[in-house]
């Protein structure tokens, strides 16, 4: 436990590292994924060995600084292997690929690409070392072989069962593996950043007025809000033991997920608790995580470099003042920018301004996302994930930073989403221009035209190698982009790419494997199979009457709804700004008023 409480202390001892392999016999010069690399394998008959994980990871940099760093380790990676080494939040990607082994994810391919082992989490030289030449011996004497958990490949024809047939099966699985006692899912640690698992259960609660459903949303939403740093504001998540021992490290994707969890549930129970918590949360990402520009960092580690050795990162973060920390230093920050993650922010902070009406939660999103659209947005359409600046080129990193440009799923996906969000909280047709502009290019670029479904980047010259995913969560987000854009512009092609989306990339195998990281996809199953509530303000922006209708109805809690602006035609013109409210099956009458927006609107709420 020392080596990990002082693992933060390695970046004092970080090398350099190179992406092409020059050994220097006191260091492992670790490559990119990039076809040379996999062509020098080949060529000099080589394993390849995959090291993939995030910066400011504690098992990540454990194994760094007491594995990787050990000479007896770099020579046996030298000699017989050439080592690749992967960011996945920089290709999200390869990430997901190999997600199943959490990080460090550690894969071992033979000479021609094909995976023969894969290692999960951090090993020490006592116990890897022995797996190194485990292999070695292995490839020697021509007995390696394939391993049969190696990443699937997308599924060769696409699901026919009926959508609410999967959606059901996968509730029942959510449902299995929450814990009723202490909230969350699972029994340790609580799963619940960034994989929808509690944003689906506040859906399902309101979408089948599910009161089972509600409490135990409600019921995480308050674990979440206990977890809370009240010196330097941000949300802890759950750690080996429970809420009990949480995680010191802050993600940016774990505090998004927080201000979407204290939004939810602070619609449904009116409880300040949760604007209190959201507050905190803004403190965090406002002081310790927000660039000039209004962008967002990416982590902050658990603990201080110049942590006593006496002193525990828990013990740390119990003082309760600015100044006792500050005695003992300041966790390292990750200064990178990944498109995906601010998306989730920008989310966050949408759902916050409604559930609110703050409006310093609106500018915070309207900020960020400027500024990733000014700064990531290509000629063609989409989006850049990570660009590599200065100040992030002169940081010490435990991961090669890939910042090639290539559109990658996960960022168009996420960012059409929070900007669907901008447009459903201000009206404001910019954000639903710049969605049509991403919807197009990731159709383009990643679509499967023949079956549906998104891949996770575009094709590389490894794909000979590691075949093409359509990666299950990430397509779920897409389903919901592409079905909520396709009922604002009133395109059906849209709606069908949503649902060939989540047809193309599950199976009954698929989802074994993906155990409990199905989230995503299960909101975008809710919110497709629920249908939609569109609320249309015929009139001008700038109209104070629509004005008016168009804030009462952004304030009306409920999930499934569409919001905006449109001109008379598929709604008559009556001289006077008025509002529809429509589901697929019924229409409301004219509504001239504030008051009847909230009386028509009621009519449509689901029934228990």
């Amino acid at each position: 436990m020392d080596i990990l409480k002082r693992s933060v202390g390695i970046i004092s001892l970080l090398t350099v590292f190179v992406s092409t392999q020059v050994y220097t016999g006191d260091s492992i010069a670790w490559q990119e994924w990039n076809k040379e690399a996999f062509d020098q394998a080949k060529k000099e008959k080589k394993m390849i060995i995959v090291n993939v994980g995030i910066e400011v990871c504690y098992a990540c940099n454990w194994m760094e600084e007491g594995t990787y760093s050990q000479q007896p380790v770099i020579d046996r990676i030298d000699k017989n292997f050439v080592a690749i080494q992967v960011d996945a939040n920089a290709r999200p990607d390869l990430g997901e690929r190999y997600s199943d082994w959490a990080w460090p994810a550690t894969i071992f391919l033979d000479p021609n690409g094909t995976q023969v082992l894969a290692l999960r989490g951090s090993r020490r030289p006592r116990n890897f070392i022995p797996v190194l030449d485990k292999l070695i011996s292995q490839h020697a004497k021509g007995e390696l072989k394939a391993d049969v958990l190696a990443p699937y490949s997308a599924p060769e024809k696409p699901e026919t069962s009926a959508l609410t047939f999967i959606r059901d099966g996968i509730r029942k699985s959510l449902d299995e593996d929450y814990d009723d006692v202490n909230a969350g899912w699972g029994d340790e640690l609580k799963e619940i950043n960034g994989f929808g698992r509690i944003e689906q259960l506040f859906f399902r609660a309101f979408t089948e007025a599910d009161s089972i459903s509600r409490k135990r949303a409600v019921k995480t939403a308050y674990a979440m809000a206990e977890r809370m740093d009240h010196v330097w504001g941000g949300f802890y998540s759950a750690g080996e033991e429970g809420w009990k021992v949480p995680i010191t490290e802050k993600r940016t994707g774990a505090q998004a997920t927080a201000l979407m969890a204290f939004a939810a549930a602070y619609q449904i129970t009116k409880d300040k608790k949760f604007i209190t918590a959201a507050d905190e949360v803004d403190k965090y990402l406002r002081d310790w995580m927000m660039t000039k520009q209004g962008s967002f960092y990416t982590s902050q580690e658990g603990e201080s470099e110049e942590l006593p050795k006496d002193m525990s990162p828990a013990e740390y973060f119990e003082l309760k003042t600015d100044a006792e920390r500050r005695k003992f230093g300041v966790p390292v920050i990750d200064h990178t920018v990944y498109t995906d993650l601010n998306a989730r922010v920008i989310k966050g902070y949408v759902e916050m301004y409604e559930a609110s009406g703050e409006e310093r939660y609106l500018n915070r999103a309207t900020k960020a996302a400027n500024t990733i659209v000014n700064t990531r947005l290509q000629a063609e359409g989409w989006l850049l994930q990570v660009v590599q600046t200065e100040k992030v080129k002169n940081e010490a990193r435990i991961h090669l930073l890939n910042a090639k440009p290539r559109p990658i799923l996960r960022a168009q996906a996420e960012f059409g989403i929070a900007l669907l969000g901008l447009h459903r909280a201000t009206g404001n047709k910019k954000w639903i221009e710049i969605a049509v502009k991403l919807a197009k290019a990731t159709k383009q670029h990643l679509e499967d035209p023949k079956l549906g479904g998104f891949y996770a980047t575009t094709v590389e010259d490894t794909n000979g190698i590691a075949a093409r995913r359509k990666p299950l969560q990430d397509n779920g987000v897409a389903a919901r982009f592409y079905y909520q854009l396709g009922r604002y512009i009133k395109n059906e092609e849209y709606e069908k790419a949503a649902e060939r989306a989540l047809r193309a990339v599950v199976s009954d195998e698929i989802l074994e494997r993906e155990g409990r990281i199905v989230g995503n996809y299960a909101v975008a199953l809710e919110t497709v199979t629920a249908n939609y509530v569109e609320f249309s303000v015929v009139g001008e922006a700038n109209d104070p009457l629509a004005v008016k209708l168009f804030d009462t109805a952004r304030n009306y809690h409920d999930p499934r709804k569409i919001l905006h602006y449109v001109k008379p035609g598929h709604y008559p013109d009556l001289g006077r700004a008025a509002m529809y409210i429509c589901n697929p099956t019924a229409c409301s009458v004219p509504i001239f008023n504030t008051e009847g927006v909230q009386e028509q609107a009621d009519k449509f709420m689901p029934k228990g």
